[in-house]
């Protein structure tokens, strides 16, 4: 069409002139017309073959060009593909030439995969404006599945009349470079959605420096979601901002964030260190390096709750320590209170003074506040099984309380129902359980406040409460007016090892959990972030009352007979134990190991004597304790009566004595009106 055109072109050009030079012949003479018609015929033939070589020279350029050509029709035919434009589509030109522009079996879309609409095909835009159409992007698929993605210029072909007689296009196939671009577009997704979702901390700095070149301060670049996470730190509030508005004082940490973070932007050395950060008041594992020029950049690892684990555990392996020395204190000391306390009340027994019965009396109340102190020092002590005893919980909780508070700025009101159930516990792990809750009361008071501790009877009946059985309890509520438990943390407050105090172990409400657990109780709380917490302990209650249990089961003038083993290591508990029963009428045989005891006990068998009971102290010192002979025992008679002692209240043997052989247990120091309680239901 287009050589077609040429040619016509031509020749209307110089058909104007033939008119001209026939005027000119005729002026002339006929003689130069035919001169100037060879002259024509020879321009005409020479202009052809220069028309068929420049055709024949773009033709090689066409065919050559690493673009894609086709020529279209006005119909929509493609007449025409060059060598590039058929590698680029796939097919031969004579397959290509059957086709129309807008073949369905082209499967043109767009480069996201979508339908791409007839009306902004180049064709038809060509078509429809007669102007030209740049960089139009449209993606075809191969038979096989295989996409090409291309980039089209098109520009319309016009007739002589102006109207639009089809279209060249040049394509060129971008696949590669779309590929890559989508590759890197994805990796950079998947790179920025692993910079947002990694655990780590991310932030990058631009480093401030003064005119001397000393770095003063660093602006907020970018962060990641785990750095907000780590530091409280929203992005929105930091982004563009110095460090020292963002953290006022950092500038004084003794750590020196900026000169270190300065460093690494002056050498480009790659810095790793430990810190505590004072502003945010957390550990983090830093690593800090140069990414670019005047930049640095830092990945965080919070690392404050392992430093607490490993705080927690150096700690408890000290308590731990501590536990077993002032175990043994307290067993020691027990032994000792105990002789004290069987000789004082024998004393009683014996005195007719009342002057003399008044200082007795007080002596025992000594010896009880002493007593107290003991249980003190066992709360160091590892705890164990509770060794559970039905009694009244005031004024023992009372007397504890006022135990932690003193010396403290906070004042305690008690609300007490008149009525209160008795509760199956054990006193000194509710002590530790209420000296915690007190002492964390305290704490969150620092300048002083008032405390609240109130009982109540309940009783919840079957699905009532998430978590307590159908039964009766006894509550008990402590209430602070400090500032109360922040929400993000209250979920974690029971977790061991958490703390939100630099010195804290994170074990105090993870043993108080424990130990009312293990009393089939629960711990709750309720918390007004800045107004006070209030800490809920449920017990299960027994309504029997205390007082009448104690009458029936205890006698002062309790009478017995036939035979009494006392086995005991500290001579003061065996003297004082065998005046003690034999104020009760019974034969005492004192033994100070387990070797002597079984001997004494296979002769009494042997001699048929009348056996009442035993009475073994759990440890002996350097001999067979009560623990490693029972089993000896039940093998000479299963049914003796074997009453186990300790001043260790937390050995599970003591909380289930019939576990191991032994008939029941009692914890030393024990008054006269214990060891009878004892006697009167086994012996």
């Amino acid at each position: 069409s287009a050589h077609c055109q040429s040619i016509s072109g031509f020749r209307e050009s110089h058909g104007a002139v033939t008119p001209v030079i026939i005027i000119i012949g005729i002026l002339i003479a006929q003689l130069i017309v035919i001169i100037i018609l060879i002259v024509i015929y020879s321009s005409v033939k020479k202009t052809e073959v220069n028309l068929r070589k420049q055709l024949d020279f773009n033709r090689k350029i066409t065919e050559t060009s690493p673009v894609g050509i086709t020529i279209v029709n006005k119909e929509g035919q493609i007449t025409y593909a060059n060598q590039e434009g058929q590698k680029i589509l796939g097919l031969t030109l004579s397959i290509i030439k059957e086709r129309t522009y807008d073949d369905p079996q082209w499967k043109i879309s767009t480069f996201d995969g979508g339908p791409f609409p007839q009306e902004a095909l180049p064709f038809f835009q060509v078509m429809k404006s007669l102007e030209p159409v740049y960089e139009l992007r449209h993606a075809i698929e191969y038979p096989d599945g295989k996409k090409i993605y291309l980039t089209i210029n098109a520009v319309p072909l016009i007739d002589k009349e102006n109207h639009f007689d089809g279209m060249i296009a040049a394509f060129q196939n971008i696949t590669e470079s779309e590929v890559l671009k989508r590759s890197l577009i994805e990796s950079e997704q998947k790179y920025r959605s692993l910079f947002e979702n990694m655990e780590d901390g991310f932030s990058l700095h631009e480093m401030v420096f003064d005119e001397q070149g000393v770095p003063v301060d660093y602006i907020f670049l970018d962060v990641n979601h785990a750095f907000e996470k780590q530091t409280k730190l929203k992005k929105e509030d930091i982004l563009g901002r110095k460090v020292t508005e963002v953290l006022p004082g950092i500038e004084d940490d003794p750590a020196d964030w900026i000169g270190i973070y300065g460093k690494v932007v002056l050498t480009g050395n790659v810095i790793s260190f430990e810190n505590f950060a004072k502003p945010l008041r957390k550990w983090y594992s830093v690593t800090a390096y140069r990414p670019e020029k005047g930049c640095f950049a830092c990945l965080l690892h919070d690392i404050t709750n392992t430093k607490r684990t490993a705080e927690a555990l150096r700690n408890s392996q000290r308590l731990e320590s501590l536990g077993v020395l002032a175990g043994g204190i307290a067993h020691d000391f027990n032994n000792l209170l105990g002789g004290l306390y069987n000789y004082i009340e024998l004393a009683q027994t014996k005195n007719q003074d009342n002057e003399v019965s008044t200082y007795l009396a007080r002596s025992l109340d000594s010896l009880d506040r002493a007593r107290g102190l003991t249980q003190q020092l066992l709360t160091f002590a590892k705890g164990g099984a509770p060794i559970k005893k039905v009694d009244n919980l005031f004024p023992f909780i009372e007397d504890t309380v006022w135990f932690a508070l003193s010396g403290s700025n906070v004042t305690c009101v008690f609300e007490i129902d008149k009525d209160l159930w008795s509760c199956n516990y054990d006193r000194n792990q509710i002590a530790q359980v209420i000296d915690n809750l007190i002492i964390n009361a305290k704490q969150a008071m620092p300048d002083g406040g008032s405390i609240n501790v109130k009982t109540n009877n309940r009783t919840f009946g079957e699905n009532e409460h998430a978590k307590l059985k159908a039964g009766n309890y006894v509550c008990i509520s402590i209430t602070d007016t400090g500032k109360g438990i922040p929400v993000e943390i209250q979920d974690r407050i029971f977790d061991p090892f958490f703390s939100t105090k630099e010195i804290g172990q994170g074990l105090g409400l993870s043993m108080c959990y424990s130990i009312v657990m293990r009393h089939d109780g629960i711990i709750e709380f309720k918390t007004d972030p800045g107004k006070g917490s209030t800490f809920y302990v449920y017990l299960p209650a027994v309504t029997v009352q205390v007082a009448s249990l104690a009458s029936d089961n205890s006698n002062k003038n309790h009478k017995g007979s036939g035979f009494v083993i006392v086995m005991d290591d500290e001579e003061a508990m065996l003297e004082s134990m065998q005046i003690c029963l034999e104020s009760f009428g019974y034969k005492v045989i004192c033994t100070k190991n387990g070797k002597d005891t079984l001997n004494i006990l296979s002769g009494l068998i042997n001699a048929g004597s009348e056996i009442k009971g035993m009475l073994l102290d759990l440890t002996i010192a350097g001999g067979m304790s009560g623990k490693e002979v029972i089993s000896e025992i039940r093998r000479l008679d299963s049914e003796i009566p074997v009453i186990v002692m300790s001043g260790y209240s937390e050995d599970p043997i003591m909380a289930q004595p019939s576990d191991y052989g032994f008939t029941d247990s009692i914890c030393k120091p024990f008054r006269h009106s214990e060891l009878i309680e004892k006697l009167n239901r086994f012996f």
